[in-house]
């Protein structure tokens, strides 16, 4: 070799570069990041049999029926899909997309039982925080609009059978100011440890997303200093900085076709963002004298060790035993963490860090469904069979109607007699067109053909199979809104549209699961980096003045849990709360104050406000001069229901 070579294969660039201190377990460092790039290539590539399915699933329910390759018998060496097999024959591929409406009316079911997330400290003292940190997560799902995200998601979830989102605090540029983020990622830019088989996910420890991002994006997110940017400049040298894209605008191929390594847009930077579990030798220190435990390097050991040698010798100074000192006691264990790179493609790390999150935990929340025998499948693929039977039978029927003979007048032409045919062809299109001959007794009488070609078997197979995907899918008439049959009572109607849901409870619980696992991050991460009092109002009347002030030192050390209740924002539920509350008044149990307070009727607050502002005035006797008259000072003590009623009728609010 030359001279030049060998420090090449110096000892120090061929072994794993490894902190002196910790020389037996650091998984970061004993592995190369090129080693890494291409074990996260065969993870993403272990998930193309996922992505095809997804994208089949996609392509059934936006009309691409037809979509699906054969092998060409004309050429057996090609492939061809179904559709342009279908064309070169000369027929038409018909559809009648019947996996289209079933989402919709799955999403629609979904989006008019709406929810929200509940905080409920598990401290019962504590109760007034979970208040709080409620209306704070509300703002946040509202400032992240993720009624509608969530919608999308679903219908993600059931074309895929998984769903992904990433919870982070950010900046948000059009609030001017850090908050929680919420973004829904790709599953064709995934990438998970292929041997997933929790339904929970408590088994994932590599988790990763290709980004493709602006050369501008990267710099800003990543470079600290200008040599930062000259670096990162040289690594992607070869990006085109300009406004020209490889696919068309809303493209259906843009996410479909993603190499692991290589960006589709020229003009974009591939960033591969990966979370895994990494392991390290660490110290647990447990603090006697402060009553805390926490976690220190290996480095740290001397330090900890002097102090306890100074603690010691305080107390021994002050009479207290050596065994009797309280010292901070060192335990050697070997500590289990999530590790955060950022990576290009050629393996230069632009980022690396321990979770910065309080959650300790990566920023994803995903699901996989059912993952019964650690497989996942979709909602849509169950009743594709059947889209399939549909499209069938309706080209076939087009295509045997097209060719059949229809309406064929049969002439003989011996009964033509002084008659051209040219005379009868025009006589028999003529409205009441009559034709004369003289016909013999061997010869047939003209006639007209008209094949039945259409089967009736052949239209109940059709009937039959859209009844099929129905029963298949759990999504009957009375989910989707059809009218019932004429004398069918209310009740029965609506016990039907709640036995209809039974085949999607399991699907929609399982998604709630993903929310709440969702909502659990964005707590944490409010819990975490809200530093400063924020004054949400956006709870209304569903929670007291002093929860709609967050603030964070009396936050930050509750522990809380996460429910999901139905939302009050439902007619339903409107419904309910305003007629219980109307109950009560004419019961006598509350005063109008407290009625106009929470119900949902219109004008409620400002008939609230103008009882208000008549009770102020006769505190301060201001009423005219004159003394207070009975219907007042019983307005005052909470009674006269009846006058209050008789108010709000007046008002047009009760009937």
């Amino acid at each position: 070799m030359r001279k030049a070579y060998y420090k090449n294969f110096a000892k120090s660039n061929i072994t794993p570069q490894t902190n002196k201190d910790t020389w037996l377990f650091d998984s970061v460092a004993s592995k190369s990041n090129y080693m890494r790039l291409f074990d996260y290539s065969l993870m993403y590539r272990n998930l193309q049999p996922f992505r095809n399915n997804y994208n089949r699933c996609v392509a059934y329910e936006f009309g691409r029926q037809w979509s699906d390759t054969i092998v060409d018998p004309d050429n057996p060496s090609q492939t061809i899909t179904e559709e342009n097999y279908i064309l070169r024959q000369g027929r038409v591929p018909l559809k009648n997309n019947v996996i289209r409406k079933t989402i919709k009316s799955v999403v629609g079911l979904y989006r008019s039982n709406k929810s929200e997330p509940v905080a409920i400290a598990r401290d019962r003292d504590e109760q007034k925080y979970g208040e709080m940190m409620s209306i704070a997560l509300q703002y946040a799902h509202q400032v992240n609009k993720l009624e509608m995200l969530d919608a999308r998601t679903l219908e993600e979830f059931l074309n895929s059978g998984a769903a992904c989102q990433m919870v982070r605090f950010k900046w948000n540029r059009e609030r001017s100011l850090f908050d929680v983020s919420v973004e829904k990622e790709s599953l064709n830019r995934i990438f998970l440890n292929s041997d997933v088989s929790d339904p929970r996910g408590n088994d994932i420890n590599t988790f990763g997303v290709l980004r493709d991002m602006n050369l501008a994006d990267v710099i800003e997110s990543f470079a600290k200093k200008p040599e930062d940017a000259k670096k990162i400049r040289e690594i992607y040298s070869g990006i085109v900085e300009r406004l020209e894209y490889s696919f068309d605008a809303f493209d259906k191929n843009r996410f479909i076709h993603t190499d692991f390594f290589m960006p589709s847009d020229r003009n974009k930077c591939r960033v591969i963002e990966v979370w895994t579990i990494e392991s390290k030798e660490r110290l647990r220190v447990h603090d006697v004298l402060k009553g805390e435990i926490y976690i220190a390097e290996l480095n740290m050991r001397p330090q900890i060790e002097k102090e306890n040698q100074e603690r010691i010798k305080e107390f021994l100074n002050n009479g207290v035993a050596e065994d009797d000192v309280p010292v901070m006691n060192i335990e050697w264990f070997v500590d289990r963490y999530w590790f955060c790179q950022y990576l290009t493609p050629t393996g230069d790390v632009l980022f690396e860090s321990e979770t910065p999150f309080a959650h300790g935990s990566h920023p994803f929340a995903f699901l996989g469904y059912p993952l019964v025998n650690g497989e996942i499948h979709s909602f849509v693929e169950d009743f594709i069979d059947q889209q399939r039977y549909i499209d069938r039978y309706i080209t076939m029927m087009d295509f045997i109607r097209g060719t059949s003979a229809k309406g064929v007048l049969l002439f003989p032409e011996e009964a033509l007699g002084d008659l051209t045919k040219a005379e009868v062809m025009e006589e028999w299109v003529k409205p009441n067109g009559v034709i004369f001959a003289k016909m013999k007794k061997d010869i047939n009488i003209p006639q007209s053909i008209s094949s039945q070609a259409i089967q009736t078997t052949d239209v109940e197979m059709v009937r039959m199979m859209l009844s099929l995907v129905d029963d298949i899918s759990g999504v009957h008439g009375a989910l989707q809104g059809q009218s019932s049959s004429p004398g069918t009572p209310a009740s029965l109607y609506a016990q039907q549209s709640q036995n209809a849901t039974i085949n999607l409870v399991d699907i929609l619980d399982t998604f709630a699961s993903f929310k709440k696992d969702r909502d659990f991050k964005m707590m944490k991460l409010i819990q975490q980096y809200y530093n400063e009092p924020r004054y949400i109002n956006i709870a209304g009347k569903d929670y007291s003045e002093e929860a709609k002030f967050y603030n964070p030192e009396k936050i930050k050390n509750t522990e809380f849990d996460i429910s999901i209740s139905q939302s009050p924002s439902t007619p339903a539920f409107r419904m309910l709360m305003d007629d219980m509350l109307m109950q009560l008044i004419k019961e006598g149990l509350i005063d109008i104050e407290t009625y106009l307070e929470n119900a949902s009727l219109p004008f409620a607050d400002k008939i609230l406000s103008t009882i208000r502002r008549k009770k102020q005035e006769v505190e301060q006797g201001q009423v005219q001069g004159q003394p207070m008259g009975a219907e007042v000072q019983q307005l005052m003590q909470g009674q006269g229901n009846e006058q209050a009623q008789q108010m709000l009728m007046n008002e047009g609010l009760l009937k």
